[in-house]
């Protein structure tokens, strides 16, 4: 049995009926754009206006700019889509997420996907950051829905920052798309391709321990238990000022629902280097050092 490219093995986890299409790409940002460009291209002229959460992926903005689309309607909440769609004439292009930019969670894709074929929306989903779930049996329910979308962006942290996919729902939407050949990456895919799903695991049952140590400790607050490899907290009674002055050394700032919090993004460091971070955080607080 001849083993299945990259893009045909990635195309279709994505997409397991129909005819699906891949291409490599220089990173999520460049996949992303891509997907927006096929749907401007899908629009056959008309105008088109993105539209996405306040989660989503920051080049959003900078891919409709590149597109000569309008400015994207920024959505406080995805739960608000089915409102913003009404009130738009135009042809749309929805951007979902699977692993936001704040808090590393997962939209409600199949909702949304039902909603944006109901309103011929094209429905493009950045799984940059939950990609890898398609690999493992164990995670890849969280994605359901992810079949009803037009175009996704995938990443895979095997293959390195600097390297995406864009999969598309039909092939035939790559018409005119240039598929260059991507030797060094079709090697490490086939190197790591059966530790990907594995990986994903481990990363988020590392979350998993982290959040747990988040919740032991009453100096701390946890936002919500990680749906992937992301965790949110903040040291309780903290004022925003202070949580920014957290960050580093691992640890991120995110705002969510107008607070400023703590991220930390599961990699492929050890578990006690994590928990550490929760030590520093509380030390640094209260204004002491390990010493005292």
């Amino acid at each position: 049995m001849i083993e299945p490219s990259i893009q045909t093995g990635v195309a279709r986890l994505c997409f397991p009926r129909g005819a699906p299409g891949a291409v490599i790409t220089n990173g999520g940002t460049e996949s992303t754009l891509l997907g927006m460009l096929l749907a401007k291209k899908d629009a056959a002229g008309a105008p088109v206006q993105v539209v996405c959460a306040r989660s989503a992926r920051p080049g959003v903005s900078q891919a409709a700019e590149q597109l000569e689309l309008p400015p994207p309607v920024v959505l406080d909440s995805i739960a608000q889509l089915a409102d913003a769609l009404a009130e738009i004439k135009t042809a749309t292009v929805v951007v979902a997420s699977a692993g936001t930019a704040d808090t590393g969670s997962i939209d409600p894709l199949r909702d949304i996907g039902r909603l944006c074929r109901r309103r011929g929306s094209w429905l493009h989903v950045d799984a940059a950051g939950g990609g890898a779930a398609l690999f493992s049996d164990r995670l890849r329910p969280l994605l359901d829905g992810l079949d009803l979308a037009d175009s996704v962006t995938v990443e895979l942290p095997e293959l390195g920052a600097s390297t995406g996919l864009l999969a598309v729902r039909d092939v035939g939407s790559l018409t005119g798309v240039r598929m260059m050949g991507h030797p060094e990456v079709a090697a490490v895919f086939r190197a790591c391709r059966s530790d990907i799903g594995p990986a994903a695991e481990r990363r988020c049952d590392m979350a998993s321990a982290v959040a747990d140590a988040v919740l032991a400790r009453s100096s701390l607050r946890l936002w919500d238990r990680p749906t992937l490899a992301t965790v949110v907290f903040r040291p309780a009674g903290a004022t925003d000022e202070m949580v920014a002055d957290l960050a580093g050394d691992g640890r991120e700032v995110t705002t969510v629902d107008g607070e400023r919090w703590l991220r930390i993004t599961i990699t492929d460091r050890p578990l006690p280097d994590y928990l550490a971070l929760l030590e520093v955080d509380h030390v640094r607080l209260m204004g002491t050092t390990p010493n005292d």
